[in-house]
């Protein structure tokens, strides 16, 4: 995932103002150069091929420029033409910055920044970039700070701080969306997902796709008095990235996607990527088709906590018996169970259902109750019988 102008804006929002080229801030920045000696009469033509690359944070103090104001043009165009990222410029001789040159920045997408501030030392700047472009390259540190973030006893400002080390262009109004993969996400995948993610239309600064623990994880955000269309999202993400996958090197077969709840707030980061490999689990025992942690019901009290010992233990002492039945007989109760539940707790639709007699489905209902201690046809010891259902469906799909 590459840092970008819009993250760098973000970094350091309190020594910098962009003047033009808005329309460049999701440019990646792949390296950090100076600019100043090279316009110099004399030495432009010796110098300036060398110093200057593509995906180029490019920082200036306009020296070159103090008896020359148009050279200050010529640099816009100059970096334009060799695809810098960016001209930031530290305006210590307070020349005038002419109106030509903010025109063809503008025109072509170059964000042009003035920075102050006696902080902003260009040494230090090279530096902090230069480690935060090779963090957020590496899927090693991402995934560390995802990692951390969805730890529920991680506090809610280094949930924060983690999420703007993935991305320093998050926004506060977030959603999160994660497709599960079949076999491995290696290069080759990652390479088509991070090509299909700069042609779509989620491509923005507030928004990143990459990969994570075997499969795709889609962060979007937007300013909080926005709103984000969580389905809108998921259909896009769904056509525009994970499709062409298909098509790729190494071609990936998707075996589920789930989106999280919206979140306003940063802190909750660590929460919507929960939400969402959870719903990605249900999206895979569902057959794949997508699924909203909203539209889990229930199971959306009993996620958080399937994991819990007294959980796991309850459904154990339900379930187990009833599977250990089914095993050795090559019985059915189980099913007849899930089935019950389905149907509303109606003989007649569960037999329908089941394809079998109702007096087949009563004979395995009064079987669970001898196995269980809990009586299907009670409400009471209905709704503990489907609480161990779900659960046990939650453990099979993670």
């Amino acid at each position: 995932m590459p840092f970008t102008v819009s993250d760098f804006m973000k970094v350091y929002r309190d020594s910098v103002r962009l003047v033009a080229g808005a329309g460049g801030l999701a440019r990646p920045i792949s390296e950090v150069g100076i600019l100043d000696y090279e316009l110099m009469p004399g030495l432009r033509d010796k110098y300036e091929r060398l110093n200057l690359a593509e995906d180029q944070l490019v920082l200036s103090t306009f020296l070159y420029a103090k008896d020359d104001p148009y050279l200050i043009t010529e640099a816009v165009r100059t970096l334009v033409a060799n695809g810098a990222s960016a001209l930031v410029v530290k305006n210590v001789l307070h020349l005038q910055v002419p109106d030509a040159a903010l025109r063809y920045a503008n025109a072509r997408n170059l964000p042009l920044i003035l920075a102050s501030g006696r902080g902003f030392l260009f040494d230090h700047v090279i530096v902090e970039v230069s480690e935060r472009v090779r963090d957020m390259g590496s899927s090693t540190f991402v995934q560390g700070r995802v990692d951390a973030a969805r730890r529920r006893s991680c506090p809610a400002e280094e949930v924060r701080a983690c999420a703007l080390a993935v991305n320093p262009s998050f926004d506060e109004r977030l959603v999160c969306a994660y497709a599960v993969v079949g076999g491995t996400v290696g290069a080759a995948c990652a390479r088509a997902v991070d090509r299909a993610f700069l042609a779509s239309s989620l491509h923005r600064p507030g928004t990143a796709v990459f990969s994570y623990r075997g499969g795709i994880l889609l962060v979007a955000t937007c300013d909080p008095e926005q709103a984000l269309d969580t389905s809108a999202i998921l259909a896009t993400f769904q056509r525009d990235v994970l499709a062409p996958l298909d098509a790729a090197e190494t071609p990936a077969q998707i075996g589920g996607i789930g989106a999280s709840s919206v979140q306003v707030g940063l802190e909750w980061f660590g929460r919507c990527v929960r939400e969402a490999l959870w719903a990605a689990d249900r999206s895979v025992s569902d057959g794949g088709a997508p699924v909203s942690f909203d539209a889990l019901g229930i199971d959306k009290v009993l996620l958080p906590f399937a994991d819990e010992p007294e959980l796991t233990g309850f459904t154990r002492a339900i379930v187990e018996p009833l599977r250990a039945h089914d095993a050795a007989h090559n019985g059915q109760l189980l099913a007849t169970l899930e089935a019950f539940a389905e149907c509303g707790c109606s003989v007649a639709r569960t037999a329908k259902a089941l394809g079998q007699h109702q007096n087949t489905v009563r004979y395995r209902l009064d079987a669970i109750e001898r196995l269980t201690g809990l009586a299907p046809r009670e409400p009471v010891d209905m709704e503990q019988l489907d609480v161990a259902l779900r659960l046990a469906r939650i453990a099979a799909a993670r």
